[in-house]
């Protein structure tokens, strides 16, 4: 599998962002560090990664299984603290996240 392009829509603290791995400076490199100060949006980029594919996040599957109330009322209801909603940037009403990568055949596949 190779990733091609991320497209990240209020998660965390990405509001907007799109990562194309095939174009720029990304391009051309077969390794990448991910870095930047805290709260910058590194783990958010793997969850996004984690959500698309898999419907869930490996941060979210050791959460304490604590209430949390949104007092926004996006949800209508109190949502577990491992419900992977609360990833959802605060505020908002709708998240998204795509992923485009390669299947092992070097088939184009999308995940949404």
């Amino acid at each position: 599998m190779k990733i091609l392009k991320l497209i990240i829509r209020n998660l965390a603290s990405i509001e907007n962002a799109v990562i194309d791995f095939e174009n720029g400076p990304l391009a051309e490199e077969s390794c990448f560090l991910i870095c930047g100060p805290t709260g910058s949006g590194k783990t958010t980029l793997l969850d996004a990664i984690c959500l698309a594919l898999y419907g869930k996040t490996p941060r979210m599957n050791e959460a304490n299984r604590e209430r949390y109330v949104d007092h926004t009322e996006n949800f209508g209801d109190d949502i577990s603290i491992d419900d992977v909603r609360g990833l959802m940037k605060r505020g908002t009403d709708c998240a998204s996240v795509e992923l485009w990568f390669t299947d092992a055949n070097d088939h184009p596949l999308k995940s949404i």
